[in-house]
C-alpha cells in the first residue's frame, strides 16, 4: 500500500526553522536513519552551528549549505548592481519594475562624488525629460505601463532599485566573495553589508567567507566580435551551435518511438510544457546587442551561460518609436549625444549611461531553454525591445536547424 509521509519541516509552533538549523537537520538525513521529526527534537541551533563548523568549514562539504534558503532584500541599490546580483543562476529574484513604477531624481545613486560633480547636470536633464515624456504620454491617454515602456530608455542605469533574492547560503557566500572582491565601490559595500545581514543566520559558511580579489581578473571587458553589426541597431546573431547529426536516431532509441510518432507527440505538447530533456543536447550561442532596458529582462533567464560587457555608450542607442515624431525628439538626441561625449572609461561612468544605449552580451544555452525564452519573450504583452530580440533568436535558430525549431510557439512581430 502506498502511504508516504510528506510534511513541511517546522518547529512546534508551525514556523519555518532558522536556515542554519534546517540545513543541519536535512544534512543529517544522509548520516542517520531517524525521521526529520526526530532529528529536529535532537538538534538545537547551537548543535547546528557545531555540525556546520565540522562538515562545512573543516571538511569543505559546502552541499550542507544547500539545504535551506535565505530571503534577502536589497533596497536602494543601483540597477547596475542589481544585474550583478542577479547573475547567480539558481536563486529566485524579484526586482522593482521600470514598467510599473515611476522613478525620480532623488533615487539616483552616485557611486563617487567626482561623478556627481561632473555629471549631475546631465542626470538632472535626463530626469526632466523622463518626467516630461511621461506627462505628455499621459495627456495623450497612453496606458501607464506603455508610457513607462517608452520613458525607461531615458533613465540612467545608476538609478536606485529594490531587489529580493531567495538563495542558498552557498550561493550567498559566492555572491559575498565576488562583490567584496570587485573594484566597484558599490559592489564592495553591498558585499560587506550582505555578510553582516546574513551572518547571524546563514551559518559558518557565510561568516568565514572573504572577498575574492582574484575574481577581478575575470570581469569581461569586451566580447570578441564574430559578425559585423551596425551602430544603433539591436541584433541577436547565432554564432555558435552544436547539433548532433544523429539526433533523430538518438530520440528513437531514447524514447522508443519512430520519427512520425515523435512528431505527433510534439504537436500535442501542452501549453507551457517544456520540450523533452533530450533537447538539452543541442546548444546554441548568441551575440546579442540590445538596449540596457531589454537586457534587464533577458538577463533574468539565468539557466544559460552569460558573458556580459560593462555598459558603455559605444554601440549607440535605440529611439522609442513613440518619440520619433514627438516634440521631445531633439532633446532626446541631444542628451544621448551629450552622454556619449561625457563618457570616460572609469567604472563609475556606467551609472550615468541612459538605458536607451545598446549593451553587448553573449548567451549560450540548450534548445530547451531557447524554446522557453522565445515562447515567453515574444508574447504581445511584453516590451517591444526584448520581443524583437527573442524574435531574432527564433529566426536565426530556424535558419540553421528548422527541423528542431518547428515546434516553437513563437509569436511573430
Amino acid at each position: 500500500m502506498l502511504n508516504p509521509d510528506i510534511f513541511v519541516l517546522t518547529d512546534e509552533n508551525g514556523r519555518l526553522l532558522p536556515p542554519s538549523q534546517q540545513a543541519a537537520i536535512l544534512a543529517k538525513y544522509s548520516r542517520h536513519p531517524d525521521s526529520a521529526r526526530d532529528l529536529l527534537r535532537k538538534t538545537s541551533e547551537a548543535s547546528s552551528e557545531a555540525f556546520q563548523e565540522k562538515w562545512v568549514v573543516n571538511y569543505g562539504h559546502d552541499s550542507v549549505a544547500e539545504l535551506a534558503t535565505i530571503p534577502v532584500c536589497f533596497e536602494g541599490v543601483s540597477i547596475i548592481a542589481s544585474k550583478e546580483i542577479e547573475k547567480l543562476q539558481r536563486p529566485g529574484c524579484s526586482e522593482k519594475s521600470t514598467r510599473m513604477q515611476k522613478f525620480n531624481r532623488d533615487q539616483m545613486l552616485w557611486p563617487t562624488d567626482d561623478l556627481k560633480r561632473a555629471q549631475g547636470d546631465l542626470v538632472d536633464r535626463l530626469f526632466d525629460l523622463y518626467d516630461d515624456v511621461l506627462g505628455w504620454l499621459g495627456e495623450k491617454g497612453v496606458p501607464e505601463k506603455k508610457a513607462f515602456d517608452v520613458a525607461r530608455s531615458i533613465l540612467p542605469a545608476g538609478v536606485r532599485t529594490n531587489l529580493a533574492l531567495v538563495a542558498y547560503p552557498r550561493d550567498i557566500a559566492e555572491l559575498i566573495a565576488k562583490l567584496g572582491g570587485s573594484s566597484n565601490l558599490e559592489f564592495q559595500t553591498i558585499g560587506s553589508k550582505l555578510k553582516e545581514a546574513v551572518g547571524s543566520i546563514g551559518g559558518p559558511l557565510i561568516r568565514h567567507t572573504e572577498p575574492n580579489l582574484w575574481a577581478q581578473n575575470w570581469v569581461p571587458k569586451k566580447i570578441p566580435s564574430r559578425r559585423e553589426f551596425k551602430r544603433n541597431e539591436p541584433h541577436a546573431a547565432l554564432i555558435h551551435a552544436f547539433v548532433d547529426p544523429k539526433f533523430m536516431e538518438t530520440i528513437s532509441r531514447t524514447y522508443d518511438m519512430g520519427e512520425d510518432e515523435f512528431f505527433e507527440k510534439m504537436e500535442e505538447r501542452p501549453i507551457k510544457a517544456k520540450i523533452p530533456d533530450l533537447f538539452q543536447q543541442i546548444r546554441v550561442g548568441f551575440d546579442v546587442l540590445m538596449d540596457y532596458g531589454a537586457f534587464r529582462d533577458i538577463q533574468r533567464h539565468r539557466k544559460m551561460t552569460q558573458i556580459v560587457e560593462p555598459l558603455t555608450p559605444n554601440y549607440g542607442y535605440i529611439t522609442p518609436e513613440a518619440l520619433l515624431d514627438s516634440p521631445f525628439m531633439a532633446r532626446f538626441d541631444s542628451l544621448m549625444a551629450f552622454s556619449e561625449e561625457a563618457w570616460t572609461s572609469d567604472w563609475a561612468s556606467s551609472y550615468v549611461v541612459p538605458m536607451a544605449f545598446l549593451h553587448r552580451s553573449y548567451y549560450e544555452m540548450d534548445l530547451q531553454q531557447l524554446y522557453y525564452l522565445i515562447e515567453l519573450r515574444t508574447q504581445p504583452q511584453g516590451h517591444i525591445s526584448y520581443r524583437r530580440i527573442a524574435w531574432q533568436m527564433y529566426q536565426e535558430a530556424s535558419k540553421l536547424m528548422p527541423q528542431y525549431m518547428r515546434w516553437c510557439r513563437v509569436v511573430k512581430l
